[in-house]
């Protein structure tokens, strides 16, 4: 009897100064995660109140200690929760890293867009009688939704502004939808199909032939599919002695 497989080590990345509280940010499940969230707090220190001899480091991730999800919300309305949770009252060194430093080690670039559209919904959300003049808060990110999904879910709507040029609609885990799909498609099926439309296009005239011969054999017409193959034979010679110049 083969012995229990052992659980995969997961990290934590912890804040310690002296003097304040320490933060851990955990669980990470590969370390290259926890080390590139070490990287993005680190990288802040020089623009970002903290507290003196702050230490970052990477460690072992203990689940009997409180831990931070080092992934926020995306969604407008959560980011927005979490703003009314914090303590700005508060030493800015003790806050960091605040929300905002939080959504930048998470999402990079990403993060400006992220807080943008989470101040507009926080300050719809706070401004008396706007929640009942409006259905929905003010949004500049593309309604697109895939048929299996709830316009109003957050979690399956287009991520993409809404004047996005690109055909394709993303949403925040990267699955990929025209507005003619049924379904979403991830970015490596949609790449699938574009490749395989270019192959298509790369393909010979006498490729295309042999396609249409083969078709007609299958279903039986093997008269059609003689005459196809001779006609495409026909104007391989005539071209052959009727060079375009």
């Amino acid at each position: 009897m083969s012995s229990p497989k052992a659980p995969e080590p997961q990290y934590a990345v912890i804040l310690t100064a002296p003097n304040y509280t320490t933060r851990r940010f955990g669980p990470f499940v590969q370390a290259i995660s926890a080390e590139s969230y070490q990287r993005a707090l680190l990288i802040q220190l020089t623009s970002t109140a903290h507290p003196e001899d702050l230490t970052i480091v990477c460690a072992p991730y203990n689940p009997e200690l409180e831990h931070t999800s080092p992934r926020p919300p995306r969604d407008p309305a959560g980011i927005a929760e979490l703003m009314d949770e914090e303590d700005d009252t508060a030493d800015p060194a003790a806050r960091f890293p605040d929300l905002h430093s939080q959504l930048l080690a998470a999402y990079g670039y990403e993060s400006a867009g992220l807080w943008k559209e989470a101040c507009r919904y926080y300050d719809w959300s706070h401004t008396p009688g706007e929640e009942d003049d409006q259905e929905q808060p003010p949004t500049t990110h593309c309604p697109s939704t895939t048929s299996r999904t709830e316009q109003r879910d957050p979690e399956h709507r287009c991520a993409l502004p809404t004047s996005h040029t690109s055909p394709f609609h993303v949403d925040q885990d990267g699955h990929a939808w025209t507005d003619a799909d049924a379904e979403q498609r991830t970015p490596v099926l949609r790449l699938a199909d574009v490749f395989a439309e270019l192959a298509e296009l790369r393909k010979t005239p006498r490729e295309h032939a042999n396609e249409s011969v083969r078709r007609l054999l299958a279903a039986g017409d093997i008269e059609a599919a003689t005459a196809t193959d001779e006609a495409f034979e026909a104007s391989e010679a005539y071209a052959a002695a009727h060079p375009r110049i």
